[in-house]
């Protein structure tokens, strides 16, 4: 049963279109948890991307414009970083230095680059 519903939520969610799902099964069903977790939303003018570890949470936006259906990558709106603390996000201000912050964004950019997207 388990195979069943892992199939169904990644069928349902479309995550299977992407190359880089590592296929392992999902904590909360009985799988190891991963090192860091990357989750995209596309709204109507915004293509929103966070990714989390044990220790920290990103929050990066870009314009997304639906006629055209592109994401402007030029446009990026700053890092929201928050701690993560016995997995949940710590509300505090913390800052990151410059060189992190062109760290994740490099990260992001190429992993959207580098897949093929369904929009």
């Amino acid at each position: 049963m388990k195979n069943a519903m892992i199939f169904w939520c990644t069928g349902l969610s479309g995550v299977g279109k992407t190359a880089i799902i590592d296929g392992r099964i999902w904590p909360f069903l009985g799988g190891k948890a991963r090192g860091k977790v990357i989750s995209e939303s596309l709204h109507l003018d915004k293509y929103a991307v966070v990714i989390k570890d044990n220790t920290s949470c990103y929050h990066l936006s870009y314009p997304f414009n639906a006629s055209t259906r592109t994401i402007d990558l030029k446009k990026r709106s700053p890092i929201i970083f928050y701690k993560r603390e016995k997995f949940f996000d710590v509300e505090e201000d913390v800052g990151m230095s410059e060189k992190d912050m062109l760290k994740i964004y490099d990260e992001t950019e190429r992993m959207h680059l580098s897949s093929r997207k369904y929009y």
